[in-house]
């Protein structure tokens, strides 16, 4: 296992980290956590769910896998949504409800999930930058950090308001990071502020959109074989994580640990990965990879934001991009999770037109909101 450094918290990491989802509530689980733990990793990421803090199939399995001296071997890190976020009693009482059910003692990270300019506005309305400390001080979390859906410029706000911050976690991979925000100039300033930078869903649903019937009416077979994924050679997912170890401002990438998935082989990659290691013909090549997924798009957003803000504060660009990431990767749970958890209320669109007016690509912004809101809030 090769490992990154982090200024601020002085801590080596590995360079690849265990994801708990939702749905890590068969047995295996515990096996392939401890496997992975003794294979090196030292960060456990949790993420975050509606309901996760209750005592169910899900905490019992968790709080088994890190029993026997585990726990003592990692990191846990935590998210938590915004919603709970703005509220000092709500956010204490989650952290504490949680590892009392897990039996943690408390979380080594607590991350603030969702933070775009909307959610930090709303964050720094309620005060947050004066007592985000206190969760470190009563012994909640040893260190705090955000997951920033925005770009260079709302991250420089969030890091200027707070001095406590010790970890950026971000969304960064080779499908989106010329979209995404804050793509790779955010990872690289959060990176040398000394703060440990977290990537999460590098592979973005590749291996399950990679295995439907999309695949061979968007993506050219010689494109496929080039890269080693045609019909059952090689991993788009490996190559997901090797395109992201490759930027030396990136300390880990978080997968999620579920059966099935190549977990031993990532393992494998994790053993051997350096950074700028990519050859230019390989980067070409998952470039190329990249414009074909983007062309399958239904809403063709650049997430430019000339249509924010939005009156009813709905945050059109990332509403739009989780949907996409449903038509495109069918990766209806990941995003649906990180609709609720970033607060997002594509419900209260009142049709209003003003995002179609000052939108340049002219996509129905109202129509798209609509069924975003049928695929991501759950009422269709």
């Amino acid at each position: 296992m090769k490992y990154r450094r982090a200024a601020i918290l002085d801590w080596e990491v590995s360079v690849l980290a265990v994801g708990v989802p939702p749905a890590a509530t068969d047995r295996s689980f515990v096996g392939l956590l401890r496997e992975a733990v003794d294979a090196g990793v030292n960060l456990v990421d949790l993420g975050w769910f509606p309901g996760m803090a209750e005592h169910g199939p899900w905490t019992d399995l968790v709080r088994e896998a890190l029993a026997d001296g585990y726990r003592e071997r990692v990191r846990v890190a935590v998210n938590v949504p915004p919603t709970l976020a703005v509220s000092r009693a709500e956010c204490s009482a989650f952290l504490g409800q949680l590892a009392a059910a897990l039996d943690l003692g408390r979380f080594d990270l607590c991350i603030v999930g969702g933070v775009d300019r909307v959610v930090w506005g709303r964050l720094r309305e309620a005060g947050f930058s004066s007592w985000a400390g206190s969760l470190v001080e009563e012994g909640l979390a040893s260190a705090l950090g955000f997951y920033l859906c925005d770009d260079l410029q709302v991250l420089r706000q969030v890091l200027a308001a707070f001095d406590g911050w010790a970890v950026c976690k971000t969304r960064y991979g080779f499908f989106d990071h010329l979209r995404s925000r804050p793509g790779s100039t955010g990872v690289r300033f959060a990176a040398e502020q000394g703060l440990l930078v977290v990537v999460a869903e590098p592979t973005r649903g590749a291996l399950a959109w990679l295995e439907g019937a999309k695949t061979a009416a968007v993506v050219p077979q010689a494109l496929l074989e080039a890269l080693g994924v045609d019909a059952g050679r090689g991993d788009l997912g490996a190559w997901a994580l090797r395109w992201a170890w490759d930027d030396p401002a990136v300390s880990t990438v978080v997968v999620d640990l579920l059966p099935g998935s190549d977990w031993k082989g990532y393992l494998g990659l994790a053993d051997t990965t350096t950074p700028r290691s990519l050859s230019i013909k390989e980067l070409t090549s998952l470039n190329h990879l990249r414009d074909y997924l983007t062309s399958a798009r239904p809403a063709a957003c650049p997430a430019c934001h000339t249509c924010m803000p939005c009156p009813e504060g709905i945050d059109i660009p990332r509403v739009l991009d989780l949907a996409n990431d449903v038509a495109v990767y069918g990766a209806v749970e990941n995003s649906r999770a990180s609709y609720l958890m970033e607060g997002h209320r594509a419900t209260e669109c009142t049709a209003c037109g003003e995002c179609e007016a000052d939108c340049p690509r002219g996509i129905p912004i109202i129509e798209r909101l609509t069924q975003a809101a049928g695929l991501l809030d759950g009422t269709r």
